[in-house]
């Protein structure tokens, strides 16, 4: 088990990161506490991958997908573009 502080964070991020790293099959507990101005999110693995691991793999999956969507919408904006201008 290992405690993060996350500072100047809130409900939105601790509640992404929490609610994925449950999908993991090596995530025995995730959760989180928010107290202004930061959030405390407490994980435990089984022990086949570290807390900080489990953290970091998991912010790095966040990070792309939101990559993934923006690209996503730039693309779709861009189509709109194209046909407004045709």
């Amino acid at each position: 088990t290992r405690l993060f502080t996350f500072d100047k964070e809130d409900h939105t991020l601790a509640n992404l990161i929490s609610q994925r790293l449950l999908k993991y099959d090596f995530i025995e507990f995730s959760g989180y506490k928010v107290q202004h101005p930061h959030f405390e999110l407490r994980v435990t693995t089984d022990g086949t991958i570290t807390p900080r691991e489990a953290v970091k793999n998991c912010c790095e999956e966040v990070i792309g997908d939101l990559e993934s969507m923006k690209k996503s919408f730039q693309d779709e904006f861009q189509k709109v573009e194209i046909t407004q201008e045709g």
